[in-house]
């Protein structure tokens, strides 16, 4: 996806955009088997929540390769100049790196990983980082090469181009150059990509059927691993003549350890409890991917966690287990399609919710990932764009479930507090009380804060500082804790007081790759 931070208005027509379209893929042949969607605008492709005044930037365009569609959005687009960069940004670019196998692709883009810190890509690690922060490291490596694809050089730029990346080869193969790769080499790449595209001797060989489905294992270890973790629970666990099933929700960092811990005591240790976090320390690469790149890791491994956990569940129910649902209560649908499952198996059904402030659970991931990092050298984190997405999703999952008497009880507690903040039963087909689950956590999510609160939050974000400091933590780590001060004094802006992190041009020996 082409994101561009600038709303200046422009425009071409949606008839003229998809001319020069036409025209891009005569060239190749036809042999970029994609269906080209052109709309005015990028609502219209995407809806009203996706305009470019609710997200605060453009899309020009997006590839999405499981669907084999190409889209473009023709009133961003300033001239067929910028037609075309989107098109070669998004086939030549993203369409042509799954040309290559999947392995072969991964290889590409680990190298592509290695020319951060190369001088003359760094004006595009710069843009990918600015515009991509929340990507994955191998999303934002697929992003630097393609923006390299998009440009289009002269003869004379093409034959320098030619000259240098020849010369870089000769000087690796004779061993007087092992750096990363240049500007210049990953032009090659491009070029050789689209004269295979035109030529009709490249076609794709990776699928993808998600972001991140060219990192799973195959089926048979897949299916290996999930025989053992089911004999393992099972094994651990008896059945129940009338099981029960807790289901805990809340955003991640919004505390529902404690209600893990709570719920496998009430249930004196006989429950299956299904956590995809927990599930993915069972992939092979595990840890390998935590210490290559923590930020990346979970959504590396989650093509395999997220089935094991479906799975497991499964197995769970057709063997009568108690279970202990840990998840986010991200989607609404998905978890009542749960609950029917649930109630035709004869289960007992208790939802167990956090009501958090976004600023404390997004603390909170910080103060984790610290810790951690410091015992391990890598830490568990939570991307943003998944923090907010379920923390929005969260409420909408409780006044679902409450509205079509999905749980048999609905409890939600506050941060930090063992006593449920709401407690509603469902009583033959009644409930106790009005439904008011979604009201209860709006209202502890947007409390006012105490003065205590506020400067322990505020104590708190100096002892992160100071530990990012300590350990030399990069840029992107000390964005992302200014962003949250930020928005902690923007709310509360007589607490204006912390001191800032030092900013750096490069982390000190030990900071995070």
């Amino acid at each position: 996806m082409t994101v561009i931070h600038d709303n200046r208005p422009r425009g071409l027509s949606v008839e003229e955009a998809q001319k020069a379209v036409d025209e891009f893929l005569a060239e190749y042949n036809g042999n970029i088997p994609v269906t080209a969607v052109v709309r005015a605008t990028q609502e219209e492709i995407y809806g009203p929540q996706v305009s470019r005044e609710k997200l605060g930037y453009r899309i020009d365009g997006a590839y999405h390769p499981a669907r084999r569609i190409f889209t473009l959005a023709a009133s961003n687009m300033g001239d067929e100049g910028a037609v075309r960069r989107a098109l070669r940004h998004e086939l030549l670019g993203h369409y042509g790196l799954n040309t290559f196998s999947p392995t072969e692709k991964r290889a590409l883009l680990d190298r592509v990983l290695e020319t951060r810190h190369e001088s003359s890509l760094s004006h595009i690690w710069k843009r990918v980082e600015r515009d991509y922060a929340s990507l994955p490291d191998l999303h934002k490596a697929e992003e630097v090469f393609a923006f390299v694809a998009e440009e289009e050089r002269s003869f004379l730029g093409r034959a320098w181009d030619g000259v240098r990346a020849a010369l870089q080869r000769a000087l690796r193969a004779t061993g007087l150059s092992s750096g990363p790769l240049t500007l210049t080499e990953l032009r090659d790449v491009a070029r050789d990509i689209a004269r295979g595209i035109r030529a009709g001797d490249r076609e794709q060989q990776t699928f993808p059927q998600s972001d991140t489905a060219q990192f799973r294992l195959d089926p048979g270890r897949h299916a290996e691993i999930l025989r053992d973790i089911q004999t393992h629970a099972l094994g651990a666990t008896r059945p129940a003549q009338r099981p029960v099933a807790i289901i805990l929700g809340g955003q991640p960092g919004a505390g529902k350890a404690g209600l893990a811990s709570a719920a496998l005591e009430e249930l004196a240790g006989n429950a299956v409890k299904v956590d995809a976090d927990e599930l993915r320390k069972n992939h092979p690469a595990y840890i390998a991917l935590m210490r290559e790149d923590d930020r990346a890791a979970a959504d590396r491994t989650h093509g395999d966690a997220g089935p094991w956990a479906v799975k497991l569940t499964s197995a769970a129910m057709a063997a009568r287990r108690n279970l202990i649902v840990d998840g986010t209560m991200r989607d609404p649908d998905n978890l009542a399609k749960l609950c029917r499952k649930l109630r035709e198996a004869g289960y007992r059904i208790e939802a167990r919710v956090m009501a958090v402030n976004p600023l404390v659970s997004r603390l909170s991931i910080h103060e984790r990932y610290e810790r951690q990092v410091r015992a391990n050298g890598f830490g568990r984190w939570s991307n943003r764009d998944k923090h907010d997405a379920a923390f929005s999703g969260v409420p909408l999952t409780v006044e679902k479930l409450e509205a079509q008497q999905l749980v048999d009880r609905m409890t939600v507690f506050a941060r930090n507090s063992d006593e449920p903040i709401y407690d509603n039963r469902l009583v033959a087909g009644h409930w106790e009380q009005p439904p008011a689950g979604r009201e209860r956590v709006d209202a502890e999510r947007a409390r006012d804060w105490s003065p205590a609160e506020r400067h322990q939050f505020a104590d708190k974000l100096d002892a992160i500082a100071r530990r990012m400091e300590q350990r030399g933590a990069d840029e992107s780590d000390l964005a992302s804790l200014a962003e949250l001060r930020a928005d902690f004094e923007r709310q509360h802006p007589t607490d204006r007081h912390a001191p800032r992190v030092t900013r750096r041009d490069a982390p000190k020996p030990g900071g995070r790759r």
